[in-house]
């Protein structure tokens, strides 16, 4: 009994430790802020991108904090983007939609080590400042699996 007690102490302790930096994350991220506007109760339909990668490469991050290609499956549809987190990575998290029409894309460089790093900022009309940013490469795969409806004059 008392080892059983304890597992559960053991669950119970972690669950809510792993709530708590979700809830954080979702915060410092902007994903709560982003999903006043852009929160998706529908289906998803469209293309997933980025899905079984080899190996971790930088997809995208949102206001600047990246670590989303681990914890979040990105579709797309001549209608818009879908961002859908894993299911580990739910709570706080609810799925977006926004609209190609809500997307003002723009290129941002910075210098990480001494390295020219280009990326597409796709940033987010009618939030607070809100942005997603993917790599130039995997913008391009963006821009191609919208079939026409994205209109970046960027990639």
């Amino acid at each position: 009994m008392n080892n059983e007690f304890n597992l559960l102490v053991i669950i119970l302790g972690f669950s809510s430790v792993w709530c708590l930096v979700l809830y954080i994350a979702s915060k410092r991220s902007g994903w709560r802020t982003i999903s006043d506007k852009y929160r998706w109760e529908g289906p998803i339909s469209g293309l997933e991108l980025f899905q079984r990668r080899k190996r971790p490469l930088r997809i995208l991050s949102i206001n600047g904090l990246g670590g989303g290609e681990s914890s979040v499956r990105v579709y797309v549809n001549p209608t818009g983007l879908f961002l859908a987190p894993k299911l580990m990575f739910k709570p706080f998290h609810p799925n977006l939609f926004i609209p190609w029409g809500d997307i003002k894309d723009e290129r941002a460089e910075k210098s990480v080590l001494g390295f020219k790093i280009t990326s597409i900022r796709l940033n987010l009309i009618g939030t607070d400042g809100s942005y997603i940013e993917f790599s130039e490469d995997n913008a391009l795969k963006l821009k191609e699996a919208s079939q026409g409806g994205w209109n970046s004059k960027t990639v």
